[in-house]
């Protein structure tokens, strides 16, 4: 009952004493009435209730009285604000549901994270909201954690100071995202040479999809509003198939490259601020592992027409990449999104008896989707 009379009288106080102010609107801000200190170019600390901003000044209420400190005499500003722990929950929601698919729900005897096609409906949903829960939890719990002072510096060039006061005045709201250095997982249904899907195939093992939780892990760093420049590394592999007719054969494509990225961003100019498309190219290299291994089995009656052919490429070759991504961004450092890529790698797949294969060369493309983190 004590806080509530005590906001009701600092809020008649706030009221009266803007009324007083210059016919200049303030600034509406999601730090109302927050705890805020002002430490001033000579020593000088001022702590009272955030009122609001306007260009030249800040203004907050000290006591019944409302105080302007003009922007040129801060040197910081540091405000009493509550910690969020939606956005963390959310953050934590969605990486444990991608973290955990990709470990629990991956085929056996095959590149990488291809995901097990003979899961049931039922108990992906159930891994899927089981580490979600547990993501969403520990992230509540982050952000639970986080210190609740957000402290503006007014120091440094003029250039800094403007570009910090602007943040102050739009309530911590940046006009762009916080983070310089972006880290991106890409989950993608990879489609490429090896043919699939035929009613007499058979999948070595496990069945599987085309689905790799893991296609592409990329490093990034802003260098302008509108370009990024860094590192990818690429799965490459398509699930090994193996194929009982015409011959008796399992055929197996697997790889990885290494890229240097540059990624530009068309919408730079509009200042979204929670969309991004990004366009990106690679150049590199890749390591080709191609296989073609005879399966006999003694027992099969009648015996396949032939044992099959045996063939083993490996190769490291130059190969190059393309990209593009639609993201939101649910918080400045996190963001979901939907991707395409295309690869191409120059070399000429081996000719294969009795296998059509799709294309000529190794080269994948994938459509899919990413999830980045941005620090």
């Amino acid at each position: 009952m004590k806080t509530t009379l005590l906001c009701v009288f600092l809020g008649l106080c706030t009221i009266a004493s803007t009324q007083a102010q210059p016919s200049e609107s303030l600034k509406s801000s999601a730090y109302f009435h927050r705890l805020t200190r002002a430490l001033l170019k000579n020593g000088t600390v001022k702590s009272g209730w955030f009122v609001g901003t306007d260009r030249d000044s800040l203004v907050i209420q000290i006591g019944s009285q409302s105080e302007r400190l003009s922007r040129q005499d801060l040197l910081r500003v540091t405000i009493d604000a509550a910690a969020s722990t939606g956005a963390p929950a959310l953050v934590g929601m969605v990486s444990g549901a991608y973290l955990g698919s990709a470990l629990v729900l991956r085929g056996d005897n095959q590149p990488f994270l291809f995901v097990a096609e003979n899961r049931g409906v039922g108990e992906v949903l159930l891994y899927n909201a089981l580490f979600s829960l547990v993501g969403g939890a520990l992230g509540y719990l982050v952000g639970s954690l986080q210190s609740n002072e957000v402290v503006f510096d007014l120091s440094g060039t003029e250039e800094e100071r403007s570009a910090r006061w602007e943040d102050l005045c739009k309530g911590g709201q940046k006009a762009g995202r916080e983070g310089s250095v972006h880290l991106s997982f890409q989950g993608s249904w990879v489609s490429g040479p090896v043919p699939e899907g035929r009613a007499n195939d058979y999948y070595y093992g496990q069945n599987v999809n085309s689905l790799n939780m893991m296609r592409k892990l990329q490093l990034t760093y802003t260098m302008t509003d509108f370009a990024d420049v860094g590192l990818a590394f690429m799965w490459l592999g398509q699930p090994s198939h193996s194929y009982y007719s015409p011959d008796n054969n399992t055929i197996g494509l697997s790889g990885s490259g290494y890229y240097a990225v540059g990624v530009f961003k068309p919408l730079w100019t509009l200042g979204m601020h929670r969309v991004q498309w990004d366009i990106g190219l690679g150049v590199g290299l890749t390591s080709v592992n191609f296989s073609v291994t005879p399966n006999v089995y003694y027992y099969y009656y009648p015996p396949p027409s032939s044992p099959g052919t045996a063939i083993a490429l490996k190769k490291t070759t130059f190969s190059a990449m393309t990209y593009t991504e639609l993201k939101v961004f649910f918080a400045d450092y996190f963001s979901v999104g939907l991707t395409a890529d295309l690869v191409y790698i120059p070399e000429t797949i081996p000719a294969v008896k009795g296998i059509a294969f799709e294309r000529e060369t190794f080269g994948t493309t994938s459509v899919g989707f990413v999830v980045g983190y941005h620090f």
